[in-house]
Parts: C-alpha cells; structure tokens; sequence
C-alpha cells in the first residue's frame, strides 16, 4: 500500500465542503527537494505495472472522472497518463454538450458506451457531473423534452445526487471502481492561462468565449460543487480536491491516488490451469525443437 497521506486532499463522506479551504498549490516541491518529478517517473513505472497486471486478469476496472473550470488542466492531465500508460487498455471519454439524441434518453444513458471493459482505466473528461453542475447553473433543464413535473421538481437536484450515488454504488459492486477528481484551479492562475490560449495563434483553438461567460459565474460554481460534493463522495467512490497551479504536482497526486487504488484492488496475473500449463510446456518443447520454422 501506498504510504503518501492523501487523506488532505479527499473529501469524507457526508462532510461539509468548503473548497476554500483545499489549496490550489501544494507545494511539493518544496517538502521533497524538488524530487516530484523524479517521483512521478518512478510512479508511472510502478502504473505501468500495475496496468499490465489489471489487464492481464480482466475482472476489474477504473474509471477516473475529472471535473474542473476551464484551463485547470483536465486536457493536461489526461494527456498525459495517455501518453505513458498503455493506450491498448485506456479508454477515455469527453463530455461536451449533451446532443439531441442523448437528450431523447435519462440523463445517464451516456454513460454506458462511456465505460471500459475489465481490465481497463477509464477517463472521463467532465463526465455525469455535468448533469448536477452546469446544467443547475445554466438553467438547462428546459432545453429537454421532460415532463414538467420533472422540472418543476424543487427536489431534483437531491433525486439527482441519489441517483448518481446509486449506480456508481452499482458500478462498484460490479468491478467497476469510479475516482472522482476536482482540480483545484486559482482564478489568478486560471486568468494567466485563458490568457496563454488568447495570445498564442497556436493555442486560439482552446479558448471560448464560454470560458469568460463561466469564469463570471465563478462564486456560483463554488457553492455548486461544494453541495455537490458532499452529496455524492462516498467510501466506494471518493472525491479528491486536488491542487492544480502546478501541473507537474497535479500529475504526482493523480498517480498517486491510481497507485493507491490498484493497490487496495490487488489485481493478479492469471493462473495456468494444469490442462494449460501442460500445453505451454509442449509450446516450449515445439518451439525449442523447430516445429515452426
């Protein structure tokens, strides 16, 4: 098991969230020496090993959601772990705007082609949040064909939160373990980085006007998460607040909650039945001898 404390930055279960009083910058560096990008090195190999164990067996998967404003690194974040990891067992998904098809089905429908198989680590990119935060905060509600009963309801926000608690509670039951991460971006940091995307011709693509129409609804989007947080972190599928002014720090505390996580699921290489240990031992004694040249 990991020894790294990360209980400063989870979010206990039915606790009061005030994200103030998470920091944006956690200053690692510092505390080990300017080390934390030989121990993110050293993290990824232990991932990759980890990984090719949970693929080997094919029981169990992770599913990373991360949730943040814009410019706190998601995109950074999941690059990445994509880039070092193995790519033939990560699947990720991007959550935009829900289409009119999806708007058609339950607000979860979208999940379920979203999902990695076993042995596999999944990363949402925003994710089912989306449904509680920005939908809430930008009155969306009525651009779906719902009855109006349902969007009337002064309940549906507490409906919501059950009901998401309820199948990441399923998915858990059934292999599938969800770790639910919000980067923690200042908005000095976040104004420096819309700023890069606006004045570089080779980032412009990242920006959108939407990022400034959210960044005014800042102190909304505080109280939102922080009620969404309390009702939906739980034992099985934590929420983590995670410091995101320093990228290279942000990347060390994410792989440390995976290593932390791989190692409570302790997955294991498969064992060879005897049947099947007798056919690779005369695999072995075939090949050694030449039957396939």
């Amino acid at each position: 098991m990991n020894t790294f404390d990360l209980k400063p930055f989870a979010i206990p279960t039915g606790k009061t969230v005030h994200i103030s009083n998470y920091p944006t910058h956690a200053h690692l560096n510092e505390k080990y020496d300017n080390q934390i990008g030989k121990k993110l090195e050293e993290n990824i190999e232990k991932l990759r090993a980890y990984q090719q164990i949970l693929m080997a067996e094919e029981k169990q998967a992770i599913i990373f959601v991360l949730q943040a404003l814009d410019a706190a690194g998601k995109d950074e974040a999941e690059r990445y772990f994509f880039s070092n990891l193995s790519s033939q067992a990560l699947k990720t998904t991007s959550f935009d705007k829900p289409s009119e098809e999806e708007k058609k089905h339950d607000y979860l429908w979208r999940l379920h082609d979203a999902l990695p198989e076993r042995g596999m680590i999944g990363v949402f990119n925003r994710s089912h949040y989306e449904n509680v935060v920005a939908e809430r905060i930008h009155n969306e509600l009525e651009s779906y064909p719902l009855p109006e009963e349902i969007k009337n309801d002064d309940q549906i926000w507490e409906k919501r939160f059950k009901h998401i608690r309820n199948y990441e509670d399923y998915l858990a039951d059934n292999g599938f373990h969800m770790i639910k991460i919000y980067l923690n971006v200042s908005k000095d940091i976040q104004k420096e980085r819309l700023l890069e995307r606006l004045e570089d011709p080779e980032r412009n693509w990242e920006f959108s006007l939407s990022d400034l129409e959210d960044r005014q609804l800042w102190e909304d989007y505080m109280a939102v998460f922080e009620e969404t947080f309390e009702k939906t972190s739980s034992d099985k599928s934590p929420w983590y607040i995670i410091p995101a002014d320093h990228e290279e720090e942000a990347h060390y505390l994410i792989s440390e909650i995976f290593l932390e996580k791989l190692a409570e699921l302790n997955p294991e290489y498969p064992t060879l039945s005897a049947e099947e240990e007798e056919e690779f031992n005369q695999a072995i004694k075939d090949l050694k001898a030449g039957k396939y040249d």
